[in-house]
């Protein structure tokens, strides 16, 4: 279900996966680490302002992959995640 409004759309979790060819793992991530705009809630469902999805993915830098991930992480975040990998590797 789109609701659209003067200038924005509301989007469901299953449609913005849809739209900007992500994961649901991928929101709960970016959401946690990297400032991805929280939804509102409507009931049970949550929806997401497609305007603040695109200034989101605007506001980030150019590059691509892992590196890229990386270098918008602080300190303590990096090694969070070397810790983690550390312990997989174990």
């Amino acid at each position: 279900m789109e609701i659209k409004t003067a200038k924005n759309a509301l989007i469901n979790v299953n449609q913005l996966c849809e739209r900007y060819g992500v994961t649901r793992y991928f929101i709960r991530m970016a959401s946690r680490d990297l400032g991805f705009p929280a939804p509102l809630k409507l009931g049970k469902i949550n929806f997401y302002i497609s305007e603040e999805i695109d200034k989101w993915i605007e506001s980030l830098p150019r590059r691509s992959g892992r590196r890229a991930r990386d270098a918008r992480l602080d300190e303590g975040q990096r090694n969070y995640i070397a810790a983690r990998k550390n312990k997989r590797a174990a």
